[in-house]
């Protein structure tokens, strides 16, 4: 009667169950890597993203403020763009990072941005010439400027002639 009972009982066993157990973990464990793995490389897209969407802006501020320039002058540690406005632009090298008016280029996750001029400004070309480096932990490039600068014709109008 007990075998009867045995065959006739409805459930799992023990080595059941661990199978179970032991499928499930691997599976789990399978799904944790894929997303640790996707995560990571999500975090190093993002920071590359950051890394070029801040030279793309830097780069942009830099080439507007250069083409509305009437005079530009380089040192060692500094870029004067003297345009129309009564206040001159003033992009500054700090220990690495740009500075524009007093103002922080740079965000922190970037190490230095630097604008180096390759050639000295000539007036009667109007030509300017720069490189843009920028650096962050894992990146870093440079970016060759080049800047024909065109200055308005003057004109009279014929009103004013008479």
């Amino acid at each position: 009667m007990v075998q009867r009972l045995i065959k006739n009982e409805k459930g799992y066993t023990i080595v059941e169950a661990l199978i179970a157990v032991t499928v499930v973990s691997v599976i789990l464990g399978i799904a944790f890597s894929i997303f640790v793995f996707a995560n990571n490389q999500l975090n190093q897209w993002s920071s590359n993203l950051e890394f070029y969407n801040n030279l793309h802006l830097t780069q942009n501020q830099v080439y507007n403020d250069v083409l509305r320039a009437r005079e530009l002058a380089f040192t060692d540690t500094t870029l004067i763009v003297l345009d129309n406005s009564s206040e001159p632009e003033v992009y500054n090298w700090r220990e690495g990072r740009l500075v524009r008016n007093q103002i922080l280029v740079n965000p922190s996750s970037i190490d230095s941005t630097l604008i180096i001029p390759k050639k000295p400004v000539s007036s009667e070309y109007q030509v300017a010439e720069w490189q843009l480096f920028q650096k962050s932990k894992k990146n870093e490039i440079t970016l060759d400027q080049v800047i024909h600068i065109r200055r308005p014709v003057m004109w009279t109008s014929m009103r004013e002639l008479d």
